[in-house]
This record gives structure tokens, sequence and C-alpha cells, in this order.
């Protein structure tokens, strides 16, 4: 990241009524049932990009995560991008007690990816500096495990927000949940 631009340059939020958040909240509790346990250990680079290891359940889209995906979350982008962005996919992310994301960059799918904390206030840690040659993988995730990353900041992810942040250059990462949380994922690509 470039000095002249600070890390709530590269965020982009939509607010968001509160009938719609607690209808997404209905829509994450009914999808519950057909979630998938996603798990990795490894942390590994792949072309550039930092995979890590993850314990968390996920599910795909409900029909109205998925208009919003579709409509106006993508207008939205639109204006603020230019026409050419397109949605890819969506789901929810169910953090149970001990849950994770390490440090990552989202996959190609996620160019842009749009976050809402269904549990209120929550955050994503990021790393923006983090230079990715010749780190210690496995040194840095239990860093990241233990919070004694040395350089590390946060975006606030509002339940009344869409935050979103370019996934696939951002390192952003979640810590181990000390309770049971919800978030939704959104993401486009750019033409």
């Amino acid at each position: 990241m470039s000095a002249s631009r600070t890390l709530e340059d590269l965020v982009v939020r939509l607010p968001l009524d509160d009938d719609i958040v607690e209808a997404l909240r209905a829509e994450a509790k009914s999808q519950w049932p057909a979630r998938i346990r996603l798990t990795s250990d490894q942390s590994r680079l792949e072309n550039g990009f930092l995979r890590s290891p993850r314990r968390f359940d996920a599910a795909v889209a409900g029909e109205l995560l998925n208009a919003l995906h579709e409509g106006p979350w993508r207008s939205f982008l639109m204006n603020t991008y230019g026409p050419l962005v397109y949605p890819t996919r969506s789901s929810y992310i169910y953090y149970g007690p001990g849950d994770y994301v390490g440090p990552h960059h989202d996959v190609s799918q996620c160019e842009i990816t749009g976050l809402i904390s269904l549990g209120g206030e929550a955050s994503t840690l990021t790393y923006p500096d983090l230079d990715l040659d010749g780190l210690d993988l496995e040194a840095f995730h239990t860093a990241f495990l233990d919070g004694t990353v040395e350089r590390e900041d946060r975006i606030r992810l509002p339940a009344s927000t869409v935050t979103f942040i370019p996934g696939t250059q951002l390192l952003h990462a979640r810590r181990p949940a000390a309770h049971e949380a919800i978030t939704l994922a959104a993401c486009y690509i750019r033409a």
C-alpha cells in the first residue's frame, strides 16, 4: 500500500436499512442446516497469494442475499467502480467458538468482497504492508493466532453496513472467535 493511501481509502461502505439486516439474519439462520465445514491446516503461497489455515462452516446464499448481491449492491459498486462489475458468489459464514480464518487473500472470484457482521460490531484484521517474500508462514500464522503480529490493522464491520474491501489485494483475517458469529460475504469481479 502506498504512503499516500490509507487503509480506509481501500474500503467502500453501503449503509443498510435495519429491516434488511434482520431479514438477512433470518435467512442466515434458515441456511444453517445446509452448511458445510471448511477446514485447512496449512499456510501456503499460490502465485503470490497467501492461503492460510481456517476452520468455519459456510452455506450458500438464499434468495434475499442473491437478490441484493446481484441487484442493489452490484448497482452501488457499478456507480463506484464503473459498469464492468459482476457478482460471482455469496455465502453465509458461521463461526463457532475457536473458529477462524487465517491471514489470506481471497480467491480470484472475490476481487471485491462485501462483508457484513450479522452478529453486531465486528472487524476484519488486515496486514496491508506485510512483505510475503521470505516470510516464515508457520511463524506468522502462530503469531496471528497468539495476537502477537507486530503490525495489524482493523476494519470495522458494522451490521448496518456492507463493507467492501479489495479481497484479492488486501491480506485479511479473523482471529479465533470467542463466541458464535455469522458473517455474510458477497464477491465481485471487475472486467
